[in-house]
């Protein structure tokens, strides 16, 4: 006898007689239950597989995407402060011709000049004292606008 043969006939013989039915058929639901419990193991591993593994991939696409609005977020601030700063030097340039320009504008006026035209060509002269009327402004504005004939001083 070879040991398969001894095998197959250790399930169904025990010494020298053979079991009987009752035996044999306990026996056998007992494989059979641990056979469904292995299918159902299984199935459970499987499952926990497969959970395991939609966890997985929802973490590494929460992650793509943070990771992605990270990026976006840092070249946006970056393109802001290029630009920032291109803007920064443009206006020290414009100051710089802006004062360049001021500059040559006072530089050509002659103060004497413009005194000179104003009183011998337009007959202007000096305020004298009482001639100088002083308004409040009630308001807060930088102008006075007039309502109303502004009164002789000399009467």
């Amino acid at each position: 006898m070879n040991a398969r043969d001894r095998r197959y006939r250790s399930e169904y013989v025990h010494g020298n007689t053979v079991r009987k039915h009752e035996e044999r058929s306990r026996r056998d639901d007992r494989r059979l239950r641990s056979i469904k419990g292995g299918r159902q193991a299984g199935r459970q591993r499987g499952r926990k597989n497969i959970l395991q593994l939609l966890s997985m991939a929802a973490a590494l696409t929460i992650t793509a995407l943070a990771l992605y609005n990270y990026v976006s977020v840092q070249t946006k601030l970056e393109a802001s402060t290029t630009r920032a700063s291109r803007l920064e030097k443009e206006l020290a340039v414009l100051r710089q011709e802006n004062d360049e320009a001021y500059s040559r504008a006072n530089s050509h006026i002659d103060l004497e000049e413009v005194k000179r035209v104003a009183i011998q060509e337009l007959g202007m002269k000096y305020a004298e004292e009482g001639q100088i009327i002083t308004y409040s402004d009630e308001g807060a504005a930088d102008y006075v606008r007039q309502l109303a004939q502004i009164p002789d001083a000399g009467k």
